[in-house]
């Protein structure tokens, strides 16, 4: 028994560091194979449910269940707009936005051509006639979030211990496999609850039995 706890215990403190160093330095690599690894991890523990039985059996069906199930809404189920509505979700966005917040600021360009600003362009809207001769004013306020660099509202705390929810897809995809994880450990909790509670009947009946006359 002694065995298995500290092999337990040493599994629990790798799983722990690899989920830190993923988010710190979450990118397509790491989103990549956290990704796989959490698809084949839901398979394995299924394969187990079938071989074991009693407890084992119980907590093995309750992380297939609850790490599937989100696993499916995450990654297969929902829409873009839908699975930002999980309070997951939400916690996700709140984290990036303290390492990288968005800000809002006003451009006013004057010209006769869309104006290029590092990969993307910023499309003119609201277009007036402009001071000089063939030329147009125009005026557009557009959010840009900062992937690098310092800001007012950016946490120093928040960018030296996950820096890498500045990218912010792959830090998406690494959290909901961990998140993924956390729903299996609690669905292993509550299956070997209720298998707890089943058999508690059995024992009591069984220490009954002696005593009524045959």
């Amino acid at each position: 028994m002694r065995r298995f706890t500290i092999l337990g215990l040493m599994g629990l403190v790798l799983g722990l560091a690899i989920a830190l160093a993923a988010l710190r330095n979450a990118d397509d690599s790491w989103a990549g194979g956290l990704l796989l690894a959490t698809a084949l991890l839901i398979g394995v523990v299924t394969l187990g449910a079938f071989y074991h039985s009693g407890r084992r059996r119980a907590g093995r069906l309750g992380f297939v269940v609850f790490a599937g199930g989100y696993f499916a809404l995450a990654f297969l189920g929902l829409s873009d707009q839908n699975l930002a509505k999980l309070p997951t979700t939400w916690l996700l966005i709140y984290v990036h936005q303290r390492v990288a917040p968005p800000q809002t600021f006003t451009l006013t360009v004057t010209g006769t051509t869309p104006v290029q600003m590092g990969e993307g362009t910023i499309l003119m809207s609201n277009v007036t006639a402009g001071p000089l001769a063939n030329t147009v004013t125009t005026t557009t306020t557009s959010q840009f979030a900062v992937a690098s660099g310092v800001s007012d509202d950016t946490s120093p705390r928040w960018r030296s211990l996950l820096p890498g929810a500045a990218n912010y897809p792959a830090f998406s995809v690494v959290g909901h496999c961990l998140f993924v994880l956390l729903a299996g450990l609690v669905g292993m909790l509550i299956a070997r609850r209720f298998e707890a509670r089943q058999e508690q009947p059995l024992e009591i009946n069984s220490a009954a039995a002696p005593g009524f006359p045959s």
